[in-house]
């Protein structure tokens, strides 16, 4: 198993800016479950009957030439159309702000990256990234993998925490190794709660072994 000299830090969660970037940009494309304001209502059409005038009757063309002298009748006015009421589409608000359901989430991240795994496989490799990440962020768990922890207890751990959303690809220098992308939730060690934080949990098959473990990622 390669030895990674990566500092402690580099395990810790991490905030992928590429990641967020290609979440913020595949978000925009899906639905937030908001409402969208119509287009406006089509202005009403003119009347296509004829103009019908009480005392002469329907009218469907100009009134005839003749020698009467006497006033003409008065043709009825015609009020045009009420203006319809313009409907305000307003630009997108950032959906990266407030609650964004997590199926959104998980659907956006199987779009970042184009799966490479059998999906029986990718479950079970994000299931015990899910362990890892617990164990790093709350401090519990960390006895299950010593070689990762080395025995260090969370010095500020978070609480409340969630796995929102989860993928696992081949790692891009081949071999044995696969990277986990995570997207969790919770109150970080100031109280502040948070959402859809990044972290990258590397994992690779031990020697001779059909097991895999969590190593840091450079």
């Amino acid at each position: 198993m390669p030895n990674r000299t990566a500092p402690r830090s580099a395990r810790l969660p991490l905030i992928a800016a590429a990641s967020l970037l290609v979440l913020a940009g595949s978000l925009l494309l899906i639905p937030d479950g908001r409402p969208e304001v119509g287009h406006p209502p089509a202005a009403p059409e003119w009347p296509t009957q004829p103009v019908t005038d009480a005392n002469n009757g329907a009218r469907s063309g100009p009134a005839p030439v003749t020698s009467d002298t006497s006033s003409p009748a008065p043709t009825p006015a015609i009020s045009p159309p009420a203006t319809a009421p313009v409907g305000t589409r307003t630009a997108p608000a950032d959906l990266l702000a407030g609650e964004v359901p997590d199926r959104y989430l998980q659907l956006v991240l199987d779009q970042t990256q184009p799966a490479d795994l059998p999906p029986t496989q990718e479950q079970q490799f994000v299931a015990l990234a899910d362990q890892v990440l617990l164990a790093d962020l709350t401090g519990q768990g960390r006895a299950a993998f010593p070689s990762y922890f080395g025995g260090q207890a969370a010095t500020a751990p978070w609480s409340h925490v969630r796995i929102q959303a989860g993928i696992a690809r081949r790692h891009s220098g081949g071999g044995n190794e696969v990277d986990a992308h995570l997207v969790y939730a919770g109150t970080d060690p100031h109280g502040r709660a948070q959402e859809r934080q990044s972290a990258t949990i590397g994992l690779i098959q031990a020697v001779g072994d059909t097991s895999w473990l969590p190593v840091t990622t450079s």
